[in-house]
């Protein structure tokens, strides 16, 4: 819930400035309190351009979405990235309607984009694929593992490192999506670790708003500079592009 950590947010908005904030999920239009984090980051960071990241799939959910967004303009971006290749021509009709006044600024056989005539942009586009993840899956025994890459390698392709991609989370700030969400991956679901691997996971710390001026000022040197940290490890150090499947049948993987 945004009450929850709000007070750390606005803690955070006297210490950084940030150009583009995404908010993601999960799915955000999934979280009943979804308009309360778009409302209260939009007034903490009044300069800053919000993207919503979804699948699109909940936006009826919302049936004063557009509306409520409204009010942002220019600053609003929602990124539709769809995973089902036999729907995508349903998407593409049905999101277009989103908007009360649309103008495409493109329309292509994988991707689309349209401008409302109050500044909104809305997007969408085909994601069929996936880059490998930190997990490796064993597709005989479901089995759920962890890389063991020479960090610097794997800190060289990661596009969290590169596009200068970071997390908060919690009113914390992460490096990475990795870090910040390995702990609670591996709680719900059971993922075979190594001694070390398990070290690395449990020691990384994310920065604390409350943290004194020299230690936020080295963390987010380190976040600039791309320095490697040994958490990187646990992620690939090859990339390999691996086809989505999406299907209306739940999926599950073993649970602890």
């Amino acid at each position: 819930m945004w009450d929850d950590h709000k007070d750390e947010y606005a803690k955070w908005a006297k210490l950084v400035n940030i150009d583009l904030i995404g908010i993601l999920g999960g799915e955000p239009f999934g979280n009943p309190d979804m308009m309360n984090w778009i409302h209260g980051i939009a007034e903490l960071w009044p300069n800053a351009n919000l993207t919503i990241v979804t699948n699109g799939t909940q936006f009826d959910k919302w049936p004063n979405l557009y509306e409520d967004l409204l009010q942002y303009g220019t600053r609003i971006q929602i990124e539709v990235y769809h995973h089902t290749p036999m729907t995508w021509a349903y998407a593409v009709e049905k999101h277009s309607k989103f908007l009360k006044n649309p103008s495409p600024l493109y329309i292509e056989a994988d991707k689309c984009r349209w401008l409302d005539k109050s500044g909104m942009v809305l997007s969408l586009a085909q994601e069929w694929y996936f880059t490998t993840s930190a997990l490796i899956r064993n597709n005989k025994t479901n089995e759920l593992t962890l890389y063991n890459s020479d960090p610097d390698e794997a800190a060289k392709i990661c596009d969290f490192n590169n596009c200068g991609c970071h997390h908060f989370i919690d009113g914390k700030l992460y490096k990475c999506g990795v870090v910040a969400l390995l702990p609670t991956f591996i709680k719900q679901f059971k993922v075979y670790t190594t001694n070390e691997q398990k070290r690395l996971i449990d020691e990384y710390v994310p920065a604390d708003p409350n943290w004194s001026d020299t230690q936020l000022t080295q963390f987010i040197d380190d976040l600039n500079s791309q320095k490697t940290i040994p958490q990187c490890s646990l992620c690939p150090a090859t990339k390999e592009r691996i086809k989505f499947s999406a299907s209306t049948k739940k999926i599950k993987i073993e649970e602890i």
